[in-house]
């Protein structure tokens, strides 16, 4: 059911309501943006209603705000920009890059704020990323293969224990083709 994955989006920028880390998609953040104008939209027209003094739709823009704030620092994280962005809303001339930058698809390998998402918001499994499976061809040097794994540890995109196991084939690698690491 499509309806459902729209509002998977919303719960999950809801579910991280407070976590300015991490990366969010563009699907999380534009579907998330929908969802609370459709909800303020509908507290405005029951306040209107009801004859109320925009209770509801208050209400509505207090819940959403802090999650509202946290999804966009968040989407700038996906485009490797910092959330220090979020102040330039505050002139108009400032919103227009900020409105470019969470419509641009988000970095396709980890960044400094996190791994890399697949299309659902999960982070991108290492399989996925072949160069980094396969084995070292024999003209390769072990060691900087291993300094491009810690690079890549360091960046958050792959774990400790990959990176254990990914030297370990390396070291193995090198010692099967002849180009045994000298002590």
């Amino acid at each position: 059911m499509k309806l459902f994955n729209e509002v998977n989006w919303y719960g999950r920028a809801m579910g991280r309501y407070a976590s300015f880390s991490g990366r969010a998609i563009r699907s999380e953040y534009w579907y998330f943006a929908l969802i609370s104008f459709l909800l303020g939209a509908g507290a405005a027209l029951l306040d209107r209603r009801l004859q109320t003094e925009s209770t509801f739709y208050l209400l509505v823009t207090l819940v959403h705000a802090i999650p509202s704030l946290s999804v966009l620092v968040r989407r700038l994280h996906d485009t490797d920009r910092t959330g220090w962005w979020v102040l330039a809303a505050f002139t108009l001339i400032g919103a227009i890059p900020l409105l470019a930058f969470v419509c641009q698809r988000g970095t396709p390998a980890a960044n400094r704020f996190g791994a890399a998402l697949d299309g659902k918001g999960r982070p991108v499994p290492v399989a996925a990323l072949p160069e980094l499976t396969t084995a070292p061809s024999p003209a390769r040097d072990p060691i900087g293969e291993v300094e491009r794994l810690a690079e890549l540890r360091a960046k958050g995109a792959i774990s400790d224990a990959e990176f254990e196991r990914m030297k370990a084939t390396v070291f193995d690698a090198a010692g099967s083709t002849g180009n045994a690491l000298q002590a």
